[in-house]
């Protein structure tokens, strides 16, 4: 079995899944991943706090 802290994810490319020719790095796409999934959050709070709901979450 192949452990996460067994792989180089600068290694492993992954093609883009708009234009599958364009390769990205792993490390790239969980990058994207972390900080698309932040905007979400902060799009969400940005709601909440609108409708003048309090924000449960602590900034980590």
């Amino acid at each position: 079995m192949l452990l996460a802290r067994q792989v180089n994810a600068n290694a492993v490319l992954i093609p883009n899944a708009v234009f599958p020719p364009l390769l990205l790095r792993l490390a790239d796409q969980l990058e994207f991943l972390v900080v698309h999934i932040q905007r979400h959050v902060a799009q969400a709070e940005a709601v909440l706090a609108s409708k003048g709901v309090g924000s449960r979450l602590s900034a980590a």
